[in-house]
C-alpha cells in the first residue's frame, strides 16, 4: 500500500523528489536495490540536487559493485553538496576507489 501511495503522490506532484525517492527506499528497505534504482534516479531527475537520493543512489550502486563513471559524477555532485563528515568520507574513497577502477580498465583496454 505504501509503494501505490507514494506512486501517487509521485503523479500528484511531478517536481518533487520526495515520493519517488520514498518509494525507492521503500524497496531498498525490503531488500530489492536494483529495483529501488530507477526511483532514486527519477528522484534525482527532479532535483539533481536531492541529498537523500544522491547518497542512495551511490550507495546502492556501490553495494551492487556497479559503478561506472556515471557514479563518479554522481559522488562528485555529492561531495560539493555533503556537509555530513561520515557521507564526506564514504563519497571521498568511493571516488578514489572508481577512479582506481576505470584506470585500470582503460588500461587493459588499450
Amino acid at each position: 500500500e505504501a509503494g501505490e501511495a507514494f506512486a501517487r503522490a509521485a503523479e500528484l506532484s511531478l517536481e518533487d523528489p520526495r515520493p519517488p525517492y520514498n518509494r525507492g527506499l521503500l524497496l531498498h528497505r525490503r531488500g530489492y536495490i536494483r529495483e529501488a534504482l530507477p526511483y532514486f534516479q527519477q528522484s534525482l531527475d527532479r532535483d539533481p540536487a536531492y541529498l537523500n537520493a544522491l547518497r542512495s543512489i551511490i550507495a546502492s550502486q556501490v553495494r551492487l559493485r556497479e559503478t561506472d563513471e556515471r557514479t563518479l559524477e554522481l559522488v562528485g555532485r555529492a561531495l560539493m553538496l555533503e556537509e555530513d563528515d561520515r557521507w564526506r568520507d564514504f563519497f571521498s574513497r568511493q571516488r578514489l576507489r572508481i577512479e582506481a577502477e576505470l584506470d585500470s580498465a582503460e588500461s587493459e583496454d588499450g
